[in-house]
């Protein structure tokens, strides 16, 4: 918060003539290590429920996936294997001039990586190119990109539109979620239902294991509870 309101003083000084440049320009802001926002499957599918068109099919996406919401965005209808039930992650929106969406590279190196998907996924995503291609032949001037979630023109979704959307979508729902939440909300379950946390970086695309750690140990279920049954289990028996 205290970064926040220097940036809006320093941007404001450039303005008024007293800096020549804005020396938080380049700061990033520290993580506050605040709760994750997730939500349970039950929730899951009362929110859904509320969403429609690419709206629905980006929220399904992200919950499958784990992607982030960036890369749900950038994701073409070539990414996806339908026969294998794959979907590759090769892109994300970033920001261009004037706050422009444009199709950029991943975050890192690890976010370069290919997701095997549920078969109920596969099977929206058939439906949904069926009733994109509809919408397609009905609008004029449609700029086609072959992108699976993109506006009613066509073209790329900023980040802070379909938030927008999302939130909306959430409101109905009465569930407080953001996009994001449902990566965290992705991961959380991997780890509810014991999956290693290897498994669940690689599919994250988290460059290192020990931030995929750092963000969702505290959202491993009952650990303390299996370790001491563990114990019960070794523990030595009376002579």
């Amino acid at each position: 918060h205290s970064l926040t309101v220097l940036r809006m003083a320093c941007r404001q000084a450039v303005e008024d003539d007293m800096l020549k440049s804005d020396p938080t320009a380049h700061i990033k802001k520290p993580k506050t290590g605040k709760a994750l926002s997730v939500i349970t499957p039950e929730e899951f599918s009362h929110l859904v429920s509320f969403a429609k068109n690419e709206n629905r099919i980006a929220l399904l996406i992200a919950y499958t996936t784990g992607m982030r919401p960036e890369e749900v965005l950038a994701l073409y209808w070539s990414n996806v294997n339908f026969a294998k039930a794959t979907i590759t992650v090769d892109h994300a929106v970033v920001r261009g001039e004037g706050g422009r969406a444009l199709v950029g590279p991943p975050k890192n190196k690890s976010s370069y990586r290919t997701l095997k998907v549920p078969q109920k996924l596969i099977a929206d995503l058939r439906h949904w190119q069926k009733e994109q291609a509809a919408q397609i032949l009905k609008t004029e001037g449609y700029e086609n990109n072959n992108l699976i979630i993109a506006r009613r023109n066509g073209q790329l979704f900023t980040s802070n539109i379909f938030a927008q959307r999302f939130f909306n979508i959430a409101q109905k729902a009465n569930l407080t979620i953001t996009m994001k939440g449902l990566r965290h909300t992705h991961a959380t379950q991997l780890f509810a239902a014991g999956w290693h946390p290897k498994d669940v970086q690689e599919r994250l695309g988290h460059s290192s294991i020990s931030t995929t750690m750092d963000i969702y140990t505290t959202y491993i279920p009952t650990r303390s509870e299996n370790i001491a049954e563990y114990f019960n289990t070794i523990y030595p028996k009376n002579t």
